[in-house]
């Protein structure tokens, strides 16, 4: 079950990433960064993006 404290808003995850708000949104219609759209709102899932995180984290940046 999904509580509220589960879903982020896009300013919460702007916050959280540290990053402007605008990149939130860019990287979520871009499915850069994993959200739903429900309307007008882009939400996101907590645990998703601790998921994503992690994968991000485990990446090896390519050899130049």
């Amino acid at each position: 079950m999904t509580t509220n404290k589960d879903l982020m808003t896009a300013k919460e995850v702007a916050e959280f990433l540290g990053m402007g708000i605008n990149q939130v949104y860019e990287g979520a219609a871009n499915d850069q960064i994993p959200a739903a759209r429900v309307g007008r709102r882009w939400l996101f899932h907590r645990i998703a993006l601790l998921q994503w995180l992690g994968c991000k984290a485990s990446q090896t940046p390519e050899s130049e």
